[in-house]
């Protein structure tokens, strides 16, 4: 019986998908531009191999190769095929085929992140007098500039849409906003009374009313997530997440708490304010270094969240000179009295029913 001999091929660049099974096992799936040996065609070669615990790839299945002039249909094929099947798929396939077809921004992103990589990688291994290997290696890199472009300009036309959404959505639910402004303003007044009632400390209500009505702080905050009840130290009383995917950083006192002390002679700083101050600082501190960390792993500029310290009330006029000094000279914190946040609350309403779209830009 006379075997069929299996084609060869010669393999140019390469892109590398991995994945991990939920029994720990890892698989990957490379797509080469490829050369045919037998007739010299020049298409996709697709190779699906498991990785062993020895290092070793082992192959699995059949190489599955489609030559250039068959390429367009069977792409065409294939998503027509995906579109009218993909109830049938087994779900997590059926996404899986459709983030190939149709990879979203994130994926895009790492996958020229990766094809960079490789390109690096090759131009490493070249010498200065292999002139045409390097200007081909330059061509392709010339590519992934374009492509990161192009991915920037979809990411800011992103961006700016999701800003008139969250603006239509604040939008539509004003007539809650002012609701919940005038339930926070009740729960100011009658926090300790609340408090003392529920056998809870007052921050705790703040901090369970604000991370459900975040808008208080602005437009332009998209989330909120708070600290845990086991937690007491490490973490904000808040995170806010903006727009840019970034968060910022609020510490809650109580409406309470003098901001500052020793007023006949020269307003010091209370020791409830000075506390706030430290740890507030501590957490900008801790973010920028995670953020400076994944920008040497990992290539992400580094950022420095702002925070946003709410303490007190606004009684004493003579003394908000004093505290808008201390914002002036305090660098990424401001302080914020209670009535500030509902005073923000106010204007945010103000803004949505006035002119929410001017607003989001």
């Amino acid at each position: 019986m006379t075997q069929t001999k299996r084609p060869s091929y010669i393999k140019g660049l390469g892109r590398t998908i991995s994945k991990r099974s939920s029994a720990g096992k890892q698989f990957f799936t490379t797509v080469y531009f490829a050369t045919r040996t037998r007739d010299q065609q020049k298409g996709l070669l697709f190779e699906h191999q498991q990785k062993l615990k020895t290092g070793r790839a082992r192959k699995l299945g059949s190489n599955f190769f489609v030559p250039a002039k068959d390429l367009r249909g069977f792409l065409v094929v294939l998503q027509e095929v995906i579109e009218q099947n993909q109830e049938q798929l087994v779900r997590r396939a059926g996404k899986d085929l459709l983030s190939f077809m149709f990879p979203p921004v994130e994926s895009r992103i790492q996958n020229i992140a990766d094809e960079i990589e490789n390109l690096e990688s090759q131009l490493q291994t070249l010498d200065s007098d292999q002139t045409q290997r390097i200007q081909r290696l330059s061509s392709e890199i010339a590519k992934k500039d374009k492509q990161i472009i192009a991915i920037s300009h979809e990411l800011e036309k992103i961006r700016r849409r999701r800003q008139h959404v969250r603006v239509l959505e604040m939008e539509r639910q004003v007539h809650f906003f002012k609701n919940n402004l005038a339930d926070f303003k009740r729960l100011i007044e009658n926090g300790k009374e609340i408090s003392d009632s529920r056998g809870v400390q007052q921050e705790s209500l703040y901090q369970e009313f604000l991370v459900k009505n975040f808008w208080m702080f602005g437009i332009q905050y998209i989330a909120a997530s708070s600290k845990p009840k086991s937690s007491t130290k490490g973490i904000p009383d808040l995170l806010l997440q903006r727009t840019d995917g970034f968060n910022d950083v609020i510490e809650l006192e109580n409406p309470t708490d003098q901001i500052f002390v020793n007023i006949a002679k020269r307003p010091e700083q209370s020791a409830a304010l000075k506390e706030a101050l430290a740890q507030t600082m501590d957490y900008v501190d801790d973010y920028a270094l995670r953020y400076r960390d994944e920008y040497y792993e990992h290539g992400i500029d580094t950022y420095k969240p702002s925070g946003i310290i709410v303490i007190g009330r606004r009684r004493d006029k003579s003394l908000e000179r004093r505290r808008r000094q201390l914002n002036a000279y305090l660098h990424g914190i401001e302080i914020w009295t209670f009535d500030d946040l509902m005073s923000n609350a106010e204007q945010v309403i103000t803004l949505i029913e006035t002119g929410p779209t001017s607003y989001a830009g």
